[in-house]
Order: structure tokens, then sequence, then C-alpha cells
């Protein structure tokens, strides 16, 4: 079953260039991060040793989901897995070109899965690095189950996928334009603190152990979002937690 991981090379503005990855999603379609294109005026497709030329590309600047038109790209596309469909705890791997040289695989698991904007960002220890981004996460079965987007400071599982389904549903998406065009507005997850999401700001303060602004958020979240399980999920996390830490004493004398 083909992966279809394939490299972006832009050159860039002010000389130079700059790598990253891509994922073929259908004939001649790849999709990438969007990050990955800023700055450039020009992006090819390496695959089997033979360059492509973009000749177009569909943005979600909000979901930072860039899909590229390469008319002669021949590439077998990857098979698609919704990721709403993914567990907590399930074997993936993440495939890309790490730090712009071959492509690698980082194996890891699912650690958390956070619903926002009517998809599912993924929240795992597959690691990857800058020249991954764009690449793919990928299921035991070497299904697409995300877009390898991001990665935040702390300790434990700091790696971000964005969804198929933001590749597959169109939303967000503004019209075909010339891959070296200005890509307008912020991904969500470059937003300033204060603007980020939900799940992005309770993963901050979780890292820098912020409890009581954890809880207030939480309970915030919990009003803005009542559909939402994932604050009350966390607060009952966090009730334990505290719990914990009472019947501890040498952790209470840290």
């Amino acid at each position: 079953m083909s992966t279809g991981v394939v490299k972006i090379e832009v050159s860039l503005a002010g000389g130079g260039y700059s790598v990253g990855t891509g994922v073929v999603v259908d004939r001649g379609k790849v999709a990438t991060a969007c990050h990955v294109l800023r700055g450039g005026t020009r992006v090819a497709i390496l695959f089997a040793g033979v360059r492509h030329g973009a000749v177009a590309r569909n943005t979600s600047a909000e979901h930072d989901i860039c899909v590229l038109q390469v008319p002669l790209l021949e590439a077998r596309p990857a098979v698609l897995r919704p990721t709403s469909q993914l567990a907590i705890g399930e074997e993936v791997g993440a495939i890309g070109y790490s730090a712009g040289a071959r492509v690698r695989f980082a194996h890891g698991a699912v650690a958390r899965l956070h619903h926002y904007d009517d998809g599912v960002v993924v929240q795992g220890n597959a690691a990857f690095t800058s020249g991954a981004s764009g690449g793919g996460l990928f299921d035991a079965d070497r299904r697409l189950v995300g877009i390898l987007m991001f990665r935040m400071r702390g300790a434990g599982p700091q790696y971000f996928a964005a969804p198929v389904e933001w590749i597959t549903d169109g939303a967000g998406y503004t019209g075909s334009e010339a891959v070296d065009a200005d890509i307008p507005g912020e991904p969500f997850w470059k937003r300033t603190p204060d603007r980020l999401p939900y799940f992005m700001r309770a993963n901050m303060l979780m890292s820098e152990e912020r409890w009581d602004d954890l809880r207030t958020l939480l309970s915030q979240w919990e009003i803005d979002e009542p559909s939402n399980a994932e604050p009350v999920f966390l607060l009952g996390e966090l009730e334990s937690h505290r719990g914990r830490i009472a019947q501890d004493p040498a952790e209470v004398q840290q």
C-alpha cells in the first residue's frame, strides 16, 4: 500500500529554498501544511527522482491545510481513513522528510484526541521535525489519518496532526490560487496565547503545572462548549491528580 508521501521544495523570495513534506491525496493533488509554503515563489514536488511543478493551490489558512495541484504527478494516492475513527492508545506512525534529508518513520501512539472546528486534532508521541511538516500520520494499516502540523513545548507527547476531514470537506478553502500568492490569515495554532483553542491553552497550563489556572480555564471551556466532553474529562483528571498529591507527603514537600 502506498503512503503517497512526497518531498516539497519551496523557492524563497530572498533566494535559497526550504524543504517540507506533502501527501498525495488524489490524482495530481498533494496536501501539505500551508506554513511549509509561506514566503515561497515557486513550489516543486519531488517523487521518484523527478521534480514536478505545482501550478495552483487551494488554501484553508485557519486550518493550515493547502492542497497543491500537480497535474503531471503520477504518484499513487494514500488511502485515507477518517481521523474521527482513531482511538486513544492506537498505534500510529509519522512519515516525513525530517531536517530535509531522507524520508523517516517514527512510531508512536495517540495520546489525546481534541475535537476542534468540526474535526479531531491528534496529539501523540510519533516524533517529527520541521522538515516533516505537511507529512503524514498513518495507522497500522498505513492509511492516512492526519497531516503532521506542529509541536508544543512540555513533557510527554507533544506532536500534533490535523484531521484528514479538513482536506476532504473543503471547509474554509479559498478558490484556486497561484502557488506564489501570499497566504492570508494565520493558522489556529500560531495565534497569541489568549486566542489559542482551549485544548492548546489547557495543554500549556498542564505542562507548566498551573493547576488553579487550569481549573478556571476548564470551567470556562465547559460553559463555552457544553457539547464537548474534553473539559469534563480533564477536570476529572485534575481532581485525581490533586488527590494523589494530597495523599503523598513526598510530593507535597517538593
